[in-house]
């Protein structure tokens, strides 16, 4: 699922999500109606902040989906991927330890530079990463991230 939120069907049409096909139909009727610009509009805001009021065409498409098996079954694959993935705590960027000077690297090979870290491991820069402008690497034996410093040069 890319970054687009899905809209929770269930909460659209005011139903359980074990609800059978008859309380969705009977949801949706009231939904239809609850919702029609038409109709009774503080209705639908005491359950929907006046903002997020579903639109007529969202509760017609909680219905499509949620009245037919196989359709309702991806929806709740998906929906369930989402608060999974909402649940995860946020896995932050490594953040490096310290800045150090490319010029404080030691040329291993021709287009290969390292730098040792603390662990005995090795940071390892290469001249691709350089022409990526990439300054961030990770030591290659632990989870220690350094900044590599440098300018780069256009020939």
């Amino acid at each position: 699922m890319a970054s687009e939120q899905i809209v929770d069907l269930y909460r659209v049409l005011d139903i359980q999500r074990d609800a059978s096909q008859e309380e969705i139909k009977q949801a949706y009727r009231r939904a239809l109606l609850r919702h029609h610009p038409d109709k009774n509009r503080a209705a639908a805001e005491e359950v929907f902040p006046p903002k997020s009021v579903p639109a007529i065409d969202t509760v017609r498409e909680a219905f499509r989906v949620l009245s037919t098996l196989s359709s309702r079954q991806k929806y709740d694959a998906a929906l369930g991927s989402q608060m999974a993935l909402s649940q995860r705590p946020e896995v932050a960027a490594p953040r490096p330890a310290n800045i150090v000077s490319l010029d404080d690297f030691e040329e291993k090979e021709a287009s290969i530079w390292a730098h040792p870290c603390r662990c005995g491991g090795v940071f390892v820069i290469t001249e691709d990463l350089l022409e990526q402008d990439v300054h961030l690497i990770g030591c290659d034996s632990c989870s220690e991230a350094l900044w590599v410093g440098y300018e780069v040069h256009e020939a």
